[in-house]
């Protein structure tokens, strides 16, 4: 449930511009929580990368190959060296230093598999040495900061920049998946509460914290901290919320949607490469025009996914 969360975060926070609250609110949880739940997830020991491949990879060209064709149809091969730029750097935002356009969307499947490959390998090497669990969080924060911080100077490319940020995010997901949660609420709860505090804190500074486009409104510490802290808290939220409504049919639904979480992450970037939400606008409904579209955004995105999923079931199988 909590990565249908963040896969629906994703398509609302792509409705509306910065400055808007309801994007500053999705932002500060909705893509680290879902490299949390990659990292929940993801068993270091069985590490695949011809699979990984496979999951993330190619999906990620076949997005890059369809955006090559919108561009052929609209640039013609004016704009080609400047597209296939962007598909090698893969990133969420313009390279400022290279003048390289951003990939869009795209961007998350590359920096997902490149940070799961970091942190196997991390990790193996960490089997040599006996060290606390927390110790190491510490030293992925560190990675990741002063990743953030280079990417002022430097891009990489391939999304490494934005996988090596997103490291201690994975870490995380590793740390929550061995914690006992019941016991976590009864013995722990100061843990909890400073989360949630530090998380309250960022909205209320307008502190804005994003991986794709390594952009940052300010202190990058405390932006790093509080998407730590708030994919924290909601993964602990929906693992008790999980419990209670396990046999529920909106459970069942939300689930699979989760389940499917890259698949919908690649309808949505096909919907976005025609429709700019940000400029869709319900003048007669005043104030209320901005939750209009995000609502149908969602309902957009979903329904698309229904269509494939009724059309070509067995896609939904594969685990995209």
């Amino acid at each position: 449930m909590a990565k249908a969360l963040a896969i629906l975060s994703v398509v609302v926070g792509h409705t509306y511009l910065y400055g808007n609250p309801i994007l500053s609110f999705v932002m500060s949880f909705h893509i680290p929580l879902f490299f949390v739940l990659s990292g929940y997830t993801f068993n270091v020991q069985k590490f695949n990368k011809a699979k990984l491949v496979k999951r993330i990879v190619f999906p990620y060209i076949s997005i890059c190959v369809f955006l090559g064709i919108l561009s052929l149809i609209h640039n013609g091969s004016n704009g080609l060296v400047s597209f296939l730029l962007s598909v090698v750097w893969g990133s969420g935002g313009t390279v400022d230093c290279f003048d390289i356009p951003g990939i869009g969307l795209a961007w998350f499947l590359l920096a997902l598999y490149f940070s799961k490959v970091i942190f196997a390998n991390i990790e193996a090497f960490f089997l040599n040495f006996s060290i606390n669990c927390f110790l190491k969080l510490l030293l992925y924060i560190i990675i990741s900061y002063l990743s953030f911080l280079g990417s002022s100077y430097l891009v990489l490319p391939f999304a490494l920049s934005q996988a090596l940020v997103s490291l201690p995010y994975l870490c995380l997901g590793q740390l929550c998946r061995e914690i006992d949660f019941s016991e976590l609420k009864r013995t722990k709860f100061p843990v909890i509460f400073i989360a949630l505090t530090i998380w309250v804190i960022g909205l209320y500074k307008g502190v804005f914290f994003s991986i794709g486009n390594l952009f940052h409104v300010g202190s990058l510490a405390f932006g790093l901290l509080m998407t730590l802290s708030s994919s924290f808290v909601l993964l602990l939220f929906f693992s008790s919320f999980e419990r209670v409504f396990s046999l529920s049919k909106l459970f069942t639904l939300i689930s699979e949607l989760g389940k499917n979480s890259l698949l919908l992450l690649c309808l949505h970037q096909v919907e976005s490469a025609f429709i700019n939400w940000s400029t869709v606008e319900f003048i007669s409904l005043g104030v209320f025009s901005f939750l209009v579209s995000g609502v149908i955004h969602l309902m957009l995105v979903v329904s698309m996914y229904v269509l494939i999923r009724l059309s070509a079931p067995a896609l939904s199988r594969t685990g995209l």
